[in-house]
């Protein structure tokens, strides 16, 4: 891949320590969003759980198919994952990307043999640390973003969208530092705030370690790009759109929303420490959307008054037509995410700029 398709692909790492934050839900959305505006998104699913695969797929066809998920497009192949690239002796390897829904949006599925390079990695890395003179094991650091770039090449993708394990493994380390942004999801509570502090001695102790091997790795055939990873901002997840006097379990809404404010305020304040130069760090406040979309494997903002009829059906209840709150609710998300995706494409557009 030449420097200015480098430059012109973007990687986002969605990554959360903490789980239930929504982080898989909001990457196949956003993805499918940045689709519908005419852009090529390549996503990988980077986590040996594959819960973005099984989003996608369906989990009948999850336990099917087990370890590799078959390409079942009346194609009988088995896609190459991040880990068959991984385990490749060359860099240059591509994934294979299933084509979904529009000829925009593509998936790599996740293999369960993920979680095993960590240890790869972290053994190559001592080795090449150690004095061992196994100047080949310079490879390994970089080639998680080689491999990536690769099929981003072959797709012609203009943004890839990594979906990560909550781990923080030395994979999740390389994939992290090489992309070009941060995005974190996370849900106004006492546990997201004790995320965002680990996060900033996280990324402190992961920059300096790329920084050790960033030379080194030039001499390989997987080198580490020379681009600085920022953080984008993080996405709030299951906040309360409630009203002055409502009640909710019980409960009145003002001290609701009291609590989470507190939250939301110590969020914002760690989320400072992660960089000083973005004015606006909190992308968006999304109330719980998940139920009906993960279900029926479809992003909020497609659903449909027919999709709504058959969710009726599946729950038990009659086919019946959604109540107008529950479409408006539809277009209200699309809306958020239309400026969610807004507000990424001026970032990354400036960027592209200042790098001219």
């Amino acid at each position: 891949m030449t420097e200015n398709q480098e430059k012109n692909v973007k990687i986002f790492s969605f990554y959360a320590e903490k789980g239930g934050v929504g982080k898989t839900t909001l990457c196949i959305t956003l993805a499918s969003k940045f689709s519908q505006m005419g852009k090529r998104v390549l996503i990988y699913d980077c986590d040996a759980q594959r819960s973005l695969t099984s989003w996608i797929f369906g989990d009948e066809i999850q336990r099917k198919f087990g370890g590799h998920i078959t390409n079942f497009i009346n194609q009988n192949v088995f896609p190459r994952t991040l880990y068959d690239q991984m385990i490749d002796p060359t860099c240059n390897k591509t994934a294979t990307a299933i084509k979904v829904r529009n000829h925009n949006l593509f998936i790599v599925p996740g293999s369960h043999d993920t979680n095993k390079l960590d240890g790869k990695i972290s053994f190559d890395e001592t080795l090449s640390n150690g004095g061992y003179g196994l100047t080949n094991v310079n490879n390994v650091t970089g080639k998680p973003y080689n491999c990536i770039m690769s099929t981003a090449k072959a797709y012609e993708a203009d943004y890839v969208f990594l979906d990560l394990s909550s781990y923080a493994g030395v994979l999740n380390r390389c994939l992290i530092m090489t992309s070009n942004y941060l995005i974190i999801p996370t849900t106004p509570d006492f546990f997201s705030y004790e995320m965002f502090k680990n996060m900033e001695k996280i990324l402190k102790n992961w920059d300096t370690d790329i920084e050790k091997m960033r030379e080194s790795t030039r001499r390989g055939l997987c080198p580490l790009p020379e681009k600085k990873m920022k953080f984008l901002g993080y996405i709030l997840s299951r906040y309360i759109p409630l009203m002055k006097g409502e009640i909710l379990n019980g409960i009145a809404c003002d001290s609701l929303r009291a609590k989470e404010e507190i939250w939301v305020n110590q969020i914002n304040q760690q989320a400072k420490e992660l960089t000083t130069k973005l004015s606006e760090l909190n992308l968006a406040r999304i109330s719980f959307f998940k139920n009906i979309s993960d279900e029926l494997h479809l992003p909020v903002h497609l659903l449909t008054t027919e999709d709504f009829k058959l969710y009726s059906c599946l729950i038990g209840g009659e086919n019946k037509a959604p109540q107008n709150n529950e479409m408006y609710r539809v277009e209200e998300f699309s809306v958020i995410f239309d400026e969610i995706a807004k507000t990424i494409e001026l970032v990354t557009e400036e960027d592209n700029r200042v790098s001219i």
